[in-house]
């Protein structure tokens, strides 16, 4: 009885409570509208329109901030021009090109800044390439446009603008003639030769170099000697480089063409006492090039100093060759220089079997040794014996070869000066069987 008095009061309780389930409930609080607004047909827009439009408000903000500032900064409206004369250019519309320059020239020409003045040159030197190699107009046109940099600059402090003048001067030497190329060379040589800075001093040293091009014999000699004079206390890699460059036209000068064989060889060993005081691979290179290329000259002078110096080229590259463990490739200093001392062996009746080691050792794999060694060792065998049958033999495996970078000189030398008979005639008839093969001398005969 109690159990179904508990459920019908259970069943009460639950009736009353989905009835009245609303008394616990919160009231909705009414929301307020807004009401609309028609729009009317010609402002509603399409999204598409809408961002069209946006962009282009943009874009006119930004001409009209650019516009400001071309206005404050008148480099910036230059520079917009120039890109103008550039695609117009591109378009090949030369002449709109040009005029497009003459706006950047008549706007620049009297400012101050070095950068305007900088698009001033600018305009100069493509309107003068326009001229040149576009319309094909004749120099006049194109000296006027380098004329107007060297006017405007000739005067300037700014190393920049300078340059730009030295640039000029340069590109009107090189479409004028001889003597009026001459002229421009010593204005610029006359302007920087006492300069204390570096670029300068580069300018002067190009302005001379260009100026040597176009003399010869002695006036080359004063203007290599007058450029290793200026440049002699000059510390600047590149100016020193410049000095060496100089020294080695002179010295080459000397040999070549004023044959002063002696003179050539006293400027290699100033290069070698000057540059051996530098550290750096790059000087050790120029250092071992003078003693190089000195050794060829005392091969006719002094055969035992020749010797020596060899000897040094060959000892250094030995020791780094084994210190890396490699045998290949063998230097070409070192490859000479064996050969050299095996030949300057012969002619000073010395023992050459050190050298001979060192080439089978050495130089026993590189092609164009072998027919160098085997010559040399017929002459050698010749000065007691007939050597026909080595040199058919030879000739038979060397049709093809020809002594492209080899000088007779001192075996013609040693020849020469040996007493008269049956050896030096013998020798002498293989000498000339071997320089036929020489590709700079086809029909040359050694006669004396």
């Amino acid at each position: 009885m109690f159990r179904f008095s508990l459920i019908l009061l259970s069943i009460i309780i639950c009736i009353l409570i989905g009835l009245d389930s609303n008394f616990f409930r919160e009231k909705p609080k009414k929301i307020k509208r807004t009401p609309m607004v028609k729009v009317k047909n010609e402002e509603r827009r399409e999204p598409n329109e809408m961002l069209v439009l946006q962009n282009s408000t943009l874009k006119e903000e930004q001409e009209k901030r650019v516009q400001k500032i071309s206005e404050i900064d008148p480099y910036i409206e230059l520079k917009k021009i120039i890109y103008h004369a550039k695609a117009s250019y591109m378009e090949k519309d030369f002449k709109q090109s040009i005029e497009y320059y003459n706006r950047v020239i008549k706007q620049s020409i009297k400012s101050q800044d070095v950068r305007i003045l900088k698009l001033f040159a600018m305009a100069h030197f493509r309107k003068a390439s326009i001229y040149k190699y576009s319309l094909k107009k004749e120099l006049n046109k194109i000296i006027d446009e380098y004329d107007s940099i060297i006017k405007r600059f000739k005067n300037q402090k700014e190393i920049e603008l300078l340059n730009l003048y030295s640039k000029a001067q340069f590109y009107k030497a090189n479409i004028s003639e001889r003597d009026t190329a001459l002229n421009i060379y010593d204005e610029v040589i006359r302007k920087f030769s006492k300069s204390s800075n570096i670029i300068l001093l580069k300018i002067y040293t190009q302005a001379q170099f260009n100026k040597s091009y176009l003399t010869t014999g002695n006036d080359s000699l004063d203007i290599f000697n007058q450029i290793i004079k200026d440049l002699k206390n000059q510390t600047d890699k590149e100016l020193l480089l410049q000095r060496h460059k100089a020294q080695q036209n002179k010295a080459y000068l000397l040999e070549q063409y004023l044959n002063q064989k002696e003179e050539a060889i006293e400027v290699y060993d100033d290069i070698i006492e000057e540059f051996s005081s530098y550290e750096g691979e790059e000087y050790q290179e120029i250092v071992e090039n003078a003693l190089l290329q000195k050794s060829f000259l005392l091969m006719d002078y002094d055969d035992e100093e020749a010797i020596e110096i060899y000897d040094k080229i060959i000892k250094r590259y030995e020791t780094a060759m084994k210190n890396n463990n490699s045998l290949s490739p063998v230097p070409l200093k070192m490859e000479y220089s064996i050969i050299n001392n095996i030949e300057l062996s012969l002619i000073t009746n010395n023992d050459d079997s050190s050298y001979r080691e060192l080439a089978e050792k050495y130089l026993s794999n590189i092609k164009d040794t072998k027919p160098q060694l085997e010559m040399l060792e017929i002459l050698k065998n010749a000065q007691v014996s007939n050597q026909d049958e080595a040199l058919n033999t030879w000739q038979e495996e060397n049709k093809e070869y020809s002594f492209k970078n080899w000088s007779f000189e001192g075996l013609e030398h040693w020849n020469e000066h040996m007493e008269e008979g049956e050896q030096k005639s013998r020798i002498k008839h293989y000498l000339n069987e071997f320089i036929k093969y020489n590709n700079n001398s086809q029909n040359y005969t050694y006669s004396k």
